[in-house]
């Protein structure tokens, strides 16, 4: 999984972080430069959201806590059929 999200965030130059996550909100694998301050984000405001199968992003661009860029927070549910088995989670860094 880790060099699939690696292969694909470094064709997309506008994402800054790319991270998998297990239904739990734990750390299975990470784009490229994949600095992580946080192990599991079951705590965050945006995963409840996720694990009831809704998309979430934030409403304001702000700088990411660990990179500093500023950008655009966006969460998506991965799914096998209907049951959320983790969540895609990523930056999207605004110029």
């Amino acid at each position: 999984a880790s060099k699939s999200l690696q292969a694909f965030a470094g064709k997309n130059t506008g994402l800054n972080k790319l991270y998998l996550r297990d239904e739990k909100g734990n750390l299975v694998a990470a784009g490229p430069g994949g600095k992580t301050l946080l192990w599991n984000v079951s705590a965050r405001p945006f995963f409840k959201p996720v694990t009831e199968g809704k998309s979430w992003s934030d409403t304001a661009v702000k700088p990411d806590p660990t990179t500093q860029v500023k950008g655009v927070l966006f969460v998506v549910p991965v799914l096998d059929g209907s049951k959320v088995i983790g969540a895609l989670q990523s930056n999207y860094t605004v110029k």
